[in-house]
């Protein structure tokens, strides 16, 4: 062997060496660009399915079926444990999140939050008024009405709502923006 083959053959094993001692941070960032490249793609899928007609029509079936998939999740451990339960449909222009705590029989907290379906995640304030009716279909029980408050811009409370029996309450959201439009919603929760 002469001396440049081992001069090739130092560099080599140095080079690798310095490629082995760096391996670690490579991995790091090889990770976190991956992890990265799946969030981006999650927030554009995000967005593409969160866009919503002025009406929100096509989407009411897209979150009914997003409401169905949280009321398995939540429904029998709700249901007997009393948890909070979470729930959200699409009304109109907005997404609302639906929190009713402590989803009992009795006096519940219902607290809504409004998310502009256009720019999330900005809240969606364009709601001039709010109402919500309650409806247990299954025993016949209403529609109740709720008297709902806001509490910051885009976000919503209804304290006290007596929900008087168990079983999967309806809440239907309504709201009608300052030029006179309206939107609907419901959301399905239920009450142990």
């Amino acid at each position: 062997m002469n001396i440049a083959e081992t001069l090739r053959g130092s560099r080599g094993a140095a080079s690798g060496e310095a490629r082995a001692r760096h391996a670690p941070r490579g991995m790091a960032v090889q990770l976190m660009v991956a992890a990265l490249v799946v969030l981006g793609v999650f927030l554009l899928v995000r967005a593409l399915t969160g866009s919503t007609t002025q009406s929100g029509t096509a989407q009411n079936g897209a979150a009914h079926s997003s409401v169905a998939a949280t009321q398995a999740m939540n429904g029998m451990a709700g249901m007997s444990a009393g948890a909070p339960v979470y729930t959200a449909t699409v009304v109109g222009a907005a997404r609302v999140d639906v929190t009713v705590t402590p989803a009992k029989v009795g006096a519940n907290t219902i607290a809504l939050a409004m998310v502009d379906n256009r720019t999330v995640p900005h809240r969606f304030t364009a709601a001039k008024q709010l109402s919500v009716t309650a409806t247990l279909p299954q025993k016949q029980i209403g529609p109740l009405s709720l008297h709902v408050q806001p509490t910051e811009p885009g976000r919503y409370q209804a304290t006290g709502a007596v929900l008087n029996a168990p079983g999967l309450w309806k809440l239907k959201i309504t709201y009608r923006t300052p030029d006179g439009r309206q939107a609907k919603g419901t959301v399905r929760v239920p009450i142990s």
